[in-house]
């Protein structure tokens, strides 16, 4: 697993968070897709699907479905931001 992720240091200052979250939520793709798959994320203590009941599940699934490029492409152009 560990060849398949970014590795995600832990943030220092606010301005990290942006860039932590889009690392983390590119992991979590990667993953669920190539990886062990969407049933370790649920049966993972570090992973937010652990925690989520399985109604709050599939409200992540259906807004992934319908919003996951608009807000990676705001990630991502926040980052931008941060590192000019």
């Amino acid at each position: 697993m560990n060849k398949m992720c970014i590795p995600v240091p832990h943030p220092e200052y606010p301005e990290d968070y942006v860039h932590t979250t889009l690392k983390t939520l590119l992991n979590m793709d990667v993953l669920a897709r190539e990886g062990p798959g969407f049933s370790w994320l649920r049966s993972s203590r570090l992973s937010p699907f652990y925690h989520m009941s399985v109604f709050g599940i599939i409200k992540s699934i259906v807004f992934d479905y319908n919003y996951k490029s608009i807000y990676m492409k705001k990630l991502e152009m926040l980052c931008k931001v941060n590192t000019d």
